[in-house]
């Protein structure tokens, strides 16, 4: 039996997605997408500015207006690159240099590491 983390609305109805599935969310002008880790994108009926809400303290993290990327996707770490990160699926993200330390903060409590960088 499945479990359910977060049910979101969708044009066809609500749908219901285990967090660990979900790489990010995107928003592109008044659109936006949830996309998973088998790269399927869904379009969302819902605000990333609501989900973030939703998703704060669950080791989501807003990179820019248009990004809230699952921690746990992250499979890469560019430090020294304006906080580029790349995900499971090859996606690459920038953290904005403001963010970088808050960025480094999260992924330390996402996966209980001490920073070396």
């Amino acid at each position: 039996m499945t479990t359910f983390n977060i049910y979101l609305p969708t044009k066809n109805g609500k749908i219901g997605v285990e967090l660990k599935h979900i790489l990010y969310f995107e928003s592109l002008g008044d659109t936006n997408f949830m996309v998973l880790n088998n790269d399927e994108k869904i379009e969302l009926l819902m605000a990333v500015d609501e989900i973030e809400q939703l998703l704060c303290y669950r080791g989501f993290f807003r990179f820019t207006q248009n990004y809230l990327v699952n921690l746990k996707a992250v499979q890469l770490i560019f430090p020294g690159d304006a906080s580029k990160v790349v995900l499971e699926n090859g996606k690459e993200i920038f953290a904005p240099q403001s963010r970088r330390e808050e960025l480094f903060r999260e992924l330390e409590k996402v996966y209980q590491v001490h920073a070396t960088i």
